[in-house]
């Protein structure tokens, strides 16, 4: 339940943040009026980051989800790609707003991270699935 509260609030910290920041990047230092991967970036954090580790809180309080063999697995591949994708966002979006095209490298590392965010799912619902029938 603490790696998930403190996960939770990690992500809170970085959504509002990043909120910010792109808030007075984007619109104030750089005038930028276009649609950039750093307007998504404060509704990715929040809701993938934080409102997913407060769901998955009460799911520990119901299920006990720690308790499964591959909770680990789904936590560390979830937060792992999650991470990856946020600085992705940044990085794309920054390039965005600079009037560059991001590379084929870098929206296939973008890609990556989708793909590590699903593979942690996917040991989610194999968490879910063992904690279901456990307490069942």
């Amino acid at each position: 339940m603490k790696k998930l509260y403190t996960a939770a609030l990690i992500y809170m910290i970085a959504g509002l943040s990043a909120g910010f920041a792109v808030r007075i990047y984007v619109d104030q230092i750089m005038k930028y009026e276009g649609e950039t991967h750093l307007r998504l970036l404060h509704f990715h954090i929040l809701v993938l980051g934080m409102i997913m580790m407060l769901v998955l809180m009460a799911l520990e309080k119901t299920l006990q989800i720690s308790k499964a063999r591959r909770f680990n697995l789904f936590f560390w591949h979830y937060n792992g790609g999650l991470a990856m994708m946020i600085v992705m966002m940044t990085v794309i979006g920054v390039m965005q707003v600079q009037g560059r095209e991001p590379s084929e490298m870098i929206n296939g590392i973008s890609g990556l991270s989708h793909i590590i965010i699903t593979v942690g799912l996917g040991f989610l619902f194999n968490v879910l699935h063992e904690r279901i029938h456990a307490s069942s």
